[in-house]
């Protein structure tokens, strides 16, 4: 047998094909084949299957460096005020984006290669976010993309009623403050939640979450590599909550009130350590979207490292 290939199977080798007729021959022929022959059958397979896997991760560091290109831009960095990394950086970087064919984790490395090319962005690439970021599935990249963008949007709208509520200056930890937030949220900010809650409607659907909760290990990973913690819901606030002389008792009825919805979805709570019960929920009545977990705060920097929080 020569190293010569047959045209037949030049013709058939193609990146990105679900099927390849003469690379199912030969994995046959390597089952099927007398022991005599096996030695150069094997060669000429790894030959062909190696060629194949060098033209699939070039394609695939090549999407992601596009990805990095367009998020560099997004970011208004010009090339010429980039920060190059260490060789080591760029290694795992681009060994990371070449070993995967799913769009949502190559875009998380190219935007952890952005966070370190922008001037204003980290200084290193930790080995502990490359190897977590290694480490993820599809289905785990679509629950960080949908966790992140919750929490910023969530943030952002607290904030700014927080703000309108005259309260900005303080920590705002008193049930008083979150009535008061709540109250201002839901009646100055009303059209930005319900841009939220459109948003998070349209990602459900895009990224099949349902199906992802039906497994009740959709967690699992990402507790696993430190990522999230599933959020316990305290029923002691409903029980006997501490409220002061002066109040805004409509404010604080509603915020009460709005509580003890949430909470009656949860009667059968009774685990220090919950199962998780959703990934994320729209509630209705209040027009808010809330996480059935939420950000450690390595996952915090991890979200950040690639470009998912400011």
């Amino acid at each position: 047998m020569t190293g010569k290939l047959p045209d037949s199977v030049g013709k058939n080798v193609r990146i990105g094909e679900k099927t390849d007729s003469a690379l199912a021959d030969l994995v046959r022929g390597l089952l099927q084949k007398p022991a005599e022959e096996f030695g150069e059958l094997l060669g000429d397979s790894i030959g062909i299957l190696g060629d194949r896997i060098k033209r699939k991760r070039a394609s695939n560091t090549q999407l992601g460096l596009e990805d990095a290109g367009t998020e560099l831009n997004r970011r208004k960095v010009n090339l010429k005020d980039i920060t190059p990394p260490d060789e080591e950086e760029l290694h795992d970087v681009l060994q990371g984006m070449s070993l995967t064919s799913d769009g949502r984790i190559r875009k998380l490395w190219a935007g952890l290669l952005a966070t370190r090319l922008d001037p204003n962005g980290v200084q290193n690439i930790e080995r502990p976010i490359s190897a977590v970021l290694g480490a993820l599935s599809p289905s785990d990249a679509q629950i960080i993309e949908i966790g992140a963008f919750v929490t910023q949007q969530n943030k952002r709208i607290w904030d700014e009623a927080k703000a309108k509520a005259d309260i900005s200056g303080k920590n705002s930890s008193s049930l008083l403050d979150h009535a008061k937030i709540s109250k201002t949220r839901r009646e100055e900010l009303f059209e930005q939640s319900q841009d939220l809650v459109a948003s998070v409607k349209l990602m459900i659907s895009e990224y099949d979450l349902q199906k992802i909760e039906s497994s009740h290990e959709w967690a699992d990973n990402l507790v696993r590599l430190g990522l999230i913690r599933i959020i316990e819901f305290d029923r002691s606030i409903t029980n006997s909550p501490k409220v002061p002389s002066k109040v805004e008792l409509s404010a604080l009825v509603q915020y009460v009130d709005n509580l003890r919805k949430d909470f009656e979805q949860y009667e059968n709570f009774s685990g220090i350590l919950p199962d998780p019960k959703f990934i994320v929920d729209i509630v209705e009545h209040d027009m808010r979207v809330r996480l059935g977990f939420e950000f450690t705060r390595f996952g915090e920097k991890f979200c950040a490292a690639c470009g998912l929080l400011d």
